[in-house]
């Protein structure tokens, strides 16, 4: 049994061994290895989600200054119910934001989970690995009341000795919980608000947020 893997990048030492000019070479052949790595940078990539998380945070701030509300935010957007400044939006400026739905109704379980209702009535869900598309709008309404609900997603088993990989499809819990960057705020066993978190200096441990003097 051999396992054969494919590089895709040029062999400089085969092409050397059969006396070839690496310069003709390089010019009928790319390099696609070498091409591959050129796009990464680390440094970059880090810098830009910072720059990035400073530009939202200000954006939020200014939201909530103007007397507005967030119900959802994720790396680089934002569901609210006021509207922003016109200079911020745009369909093709990059850089700015693009209006992409307007939301009549809208329920947030955590990240990439949640389900709109948009104004024209279609129903927009989101589900993180899971098949979103079989979620009913009552499934999303038992995860804001704590419930957890069955979901389906696709699994795959790798078999490397026949060389073939088995998808199938098989049940899961999608739990209420999974929300947990910030502390839910219950009325009456109902989620009505959030609180945030902060680590605890002494076991670098998350915990509830208590606002000195209260």
């Amino acid at each position: 049994m051999h396992l054969i893997s494919y590089n895709i990048g040029l062999n400089y030492d085969f092409i050397e061994k059969l006396g070839m000019d690496l310069n003709k070479v390089l010019k009928s052949h790319t390099d696609r290895e070498i091409k591959a790595q050129s796009g990464s940078s680390v440094c970059i990539s880090a810098a830009v989600t910072s720059y990035a998380r400073i530009t939202m945070n200000k954006h939020k701030l200014d939201i909530l200054a103007k007397g507005g509300n967030i119900y959802y935010s994720y790396t680089d957007s934002i569901v609210t119910d006021t509207s922003l400044p016109k200079e911020l939006v745009s369909k093709t400026d990059l850089g700015k934001f693009k209006l992409e739905y307007k939301v009549k109704k809208g329920i947030f379980i955590s990240k990439k989970t949640y389900c709109l209702v948009l104004a024209d009535g279609v129903m927009i869900k989101k589900a993180k690995g899971v098949k979103a598309d079989l979620l009913t709008y009552n499934d999303y309404v038992s995860l804001l009341n704590n419930t957890n609900v069955f979901a389906l997603k696709n699994s795959s088993n790798k078999d490397y000795a026949k060389g073939s990989v088995l998808i199938k499809e098989e049940q899961v819990i999608l739990r209420s919980d999974r929300y947990t960057k910030r502390d839910k705020l219950l009325d009456n066993d109902k989620w009505v608000d959030t609180k945030p978190l902060y680590i605890n200096g002494l076991d670098r441990n998350l915990v509830t947020y208590v606002k000195p003097g209260s």
